[in-house]
């Protein structure tokens, strides 16, 4: 049985790391807007770039939120999947 759990922990932990490489390239892509958002605004002058450059901030805006709700759901990801796993060792461990 134990041997099985730490296969399940292996798998979860290398879907879990794919997970924040996912989250990690997500995190680049806004930062990457965000500077290139700053960078264009004092050239454009906010006067006559404003549209713009609120459609650049919702874009940017967006961005984050989506980052953040990604980071949640791997939150969530993390305890479904630990939860068996804790209450299995638990389990053992009241036995013992």
């Amino acid at each position: 049985m134990e041997k099985q759990i730490s296969e399940l922990l292996a798998h979860m932990a290398r879907a879990h790391e794919e997970l924040a490489a996912i989250l990690q390239a997500s995190k680049d892509i806004t930062l990457h807007t965000a500077q290139d958002l700053v960078g264009t605004l004092p050239q454009h002058g906010i006067a006559s770039g404003k549209d713009a450059g609120l459609e650049s901030a919702l874009a940017l805006a967006g961005s984050v939120v989506a980052y953040l709700n990604s980071i949640g759901d791997l939150q969530d990801a993390l305890a479904d999947n630990l939860e068996p796993v804790m209450e299995q060792l638990h389990g053992e461990s009241e036995e013992e």
